[in-house]
């Protein structure tokens, strides 16, 4: 269970972490090659900048592969 306080005291909680600190904890837990980032908006028009950071699937909003 949350403090009852907890919404009201995370922004500030959170402004007291350092980037040095986050970069540690990034370094530790992030594991680039098993991330999959979800991108929404016109392929057409993203696509091709996307695919200079990695392999792109496009699918249509049933989730089904689009050529």
């Amino acid at each position: 269970d949350l403090p009852a306080n907890y919404f009201d005291r995370f922004p500030d909680e959170v402004r007291l972490l350092d980037s040095e600190l986050l970069l540690q904890v990034a370094a530790r837990w992030f594991q680039p090659e098993r991330m999959t980032v979800i991108v929404t908006g016109d392929a057409t028009a993203i696509q091709e900048e996307l695919k200079e950071l990695g392999p792109v699937t496009v699918v249509d909003e049933q989730g089904h592969l689009v050529a």
